[in-house]
């Protein structure tokens, strides 16, 4: 089902039959209703899989560098891979990083270990610099771009802005040269292009990037431990974040036979607001049963559906649980 197709069962349930007929602020809040129905079902415990990686999305190490942010559309890992030594890094707790080598004096060779350390607007360390944005686009021109920072005295900024001239760089804060870290990087108005942070006039190094759409960046970033000594592509399966719906060809995640579950949502709330208790309590009971089944259905995939004589799922050797499962199994 398409976000027409929404409107159109949600336009006639709520009695006003075509969608043309329908008031403007009546679509723009049930359009509302469907991004919060799907975000809450894809953060339901088990459906997190309908956002999984279909494969791999891929990062370069560099020489000498330890910090990465990860491709921004990626919300959670769930494995590393190094495919040229068929090598899986393994996770590391920072606190562990820290007892085991707090100097970093571990690098060169190639890592056998990443440390999550959360989500950050920028993808890479800043090294005492100042900053400066930019668009793809020579037609961004009328938005401005925010940041929060902290120097490398450890003082905070404040917020700063810095209003856009298209492709040409342009200094945040010219009197600040010291910038050690950056909390947030925002702009007043989505792009044509997409918009960079950079480190330098020229050259230099892409701190984060705003997406066509967005208005604001995050990565996931990790620690390699050693530290690279080489440049190695890794692949990185995880959870990706959960797209906006915007327009009305734009088409939710998940099983198709299950989308009518976001229009149920949707139903719901617009009798919550309304007041209509009766008819709030009948579809919240089908939001239950309609989410109910969807869990059931993914968590039933043919992978691990039961079988007859034979074990429920792949996932553990016939040799113990430790054991690693071998080809033939």
């Amino acid at each position: 089902m398409t976000v027409a197709d929404l409107h159109a069962d949600l336009c006639a349930d709520l009695g006003f039959g075509a969608v043309a007929t329908a008031p403007s602020d009546l679509l723009a809040r049930l359009l509302r209703h469907y991004n919060k129905a799907q975000r809450a079902i894809l953060r339901e415990p088990g459906l997190s899989r309908l956002r999984d990686t279909a494969a791999p999305m891929t990062f370069a190490s560099v020489v000498d560098q330890a910090i990465y942010g990860l491709p921004s559309q990626l919300e959670r890992i769930t494995a590393i891979t190094e495919r040229d030594s068929d090598r899986v890094l393994m996770p590391l707790a920072l606190r562990d990083l820290r007892s085991m080598d707090p100097a970093l004096r571990a690098s060169g060779g190639p890592p056998s270990h990443f440390v999550p350390l959360g989500y950050r607007p920028v993808k890479h360390t800043i090294d005492s610099t100042g900053l400066w944005v930019a668009s793809s686009s020579a037609s961004d021109t009328t938005q401005t771009a925010r940041i929060q920072g902290i120097k490398a005295t450890g003082e905070p900024t404040g917020p700063l802005t810095a209003s856009l001239n298209g492709v040409t760089r342009v200094q945040i804060a010219s009197s600040i040269t010291n910038f050690a870290d950056v909390q947030e990087f925002t702009i007043s108005a989505v792009g044509v292009g997409t918009i960079s942070l950079y480190d330098a006039a020229s050259s230099g190094n892409t701190l984060a990037e705003i997406p066509i759409g967005k208005q604001s960046s995050q990565y996931f970033v990790i620690q390699l431990y050693p530290t690279p000594g080489s440049a190695i592509t890794y692949y990185v399966d995880g959870t990706l974040k959960i797209p906006e719906l915007v327009n009305t060809q734009d088409v939710p995640i998940g099983p198709d036979s299950f989308h009518d579950l976001i229009g149920v949502w949707a139903r719901m709330h617009e009798y919550e607001i309304k007041g209509d208790q009766e008819r709030f309590v009948i579809a919240q009971a089908e939001y239950a049963k309609g989410l109910s089944r969807l869990k059931y259905s993914v968590a039933n995939h043919a992978a691990e559906a039961p079988v007859l004589g034979g074990r429920a799922s792949r996932h553990q050797s016939r040799y113990g649980a430790w054991a690693p499962i071998q080809p033939w199994e």
